[in-house]
């Protein structure tokens, strides 16, 4: 029988290269994707651009270390931490953050003007 693999969770925040380890004391968080108010903040948040685009069914593979939350937004039960409802992790920032922002806000102009122009040549041809 072939040796069984072990996929590696690595946190998607931005810079961030916390790895889900056996034995390792540190909670990671999947993105909450039933609720999409939450998931776009947590998106916006870490600071990663290559999530932004992520649908939900690709989002549950992806993870979030304590490191980024407030110590008030994580509850300790006996052998394991979770995150209280609403939680949202610490805006990411590292002078990056006013790029990020524009290459989101630039992302969405561009996406838009380009299914504006597909329509139009629809008309067209």
């Amino acid at each position: 029988m072939p040796p069984k693999t072990v996929k590696t969770y690595i946190c998607s925040y931005q810079n961030c290269k916390e790895k889900k380890e056996k034995g390792k004391h540190f909670s990671f968080f999947k993105f909450p994707i039933k609720n999409n108010a939450i998931v776009n903040e947590w998106k916006k948040n870490c600071g990663n651009i290559n999530i932004w685009n992520l649908d939900n069914s690709e989002l549950c593979n992806k993870i979030l270390c304590e490191k980024h939350f407030l110590p008030e937004h994580i509850i300790t039960l006996q052998k394991r931490k979770i995150l209280r409802k609403n939680a949202v992790p610490q805006k990411y920032s590292e002078g990056k953050l006013h790029y990020f922002d524009y290459l989101f806000f630039y992302t969405f102009v561009r996406n838009f003007w380009e299914s504006l122009i597909g329509k139009f040549m629809k008309i067209f041809t």
